[in-house]
């Protein structure tokens, strides 16, 4: 049997939009969940049944060609921080791979082929990046 129940207070004046999930993406064979921000980025996460130390592969992947005169006046991208004091991951899904594309928009549509260990998140209707798992 499931239960919902709220966590925490929702105010629209103080939340950052950057923080939004828009895609998830879920193999139960592999155990692999991909999350897809508002943002632009891609967080991968792998089941654990143990704590471990954090072993997170970091990318920025830009989008736009260095060539292109293309200006991003949207919002900007988030900051990874690093981890606290305590830096063993609890068992459950644990990040494994965190991507941030560059410029920062919404993820827009997302697919994650475990077979195949390859990701491919979207945005708008012009870009798309594949990447290993």
């Amino acid at each position: 049997m499931c239960y919902l129940c709220q966590v925490g207070m929702y105010d629209p004046f103080t939340e950052d939009p950057r923080l939004a999930i828009q895609k998830v993406c879920l193999c139960v064979v592999s155990e692999t969940l991909m999350v897809a921000g508002s943002a632009g980025q891609i967080i991968v996460h792998q089941f654990e049944r143990d704590e471990r130390e954090p072993n997170i592969n970091v990318a920025s992947v830009s989008i736009v060609g260095d060539g292109d005169s293309f200006v991003w006046r949207g919002h900007s991208a988030l900051e990874l921080r690093s981890g606290g004091r305590d830096s063993k991951l609890a068992p459950g899904f644990q990040p494994t791979c965190i991507v941030q594309l560059q410029p920062p928009a919404t993820c827009t549509s997302a697919a994650l082929h475990t077979e195949w260990q390859l990701y491919v998140p979207c945005r708008e209707s012009v870009s798309f990046l594949y990447r290993e798992i």
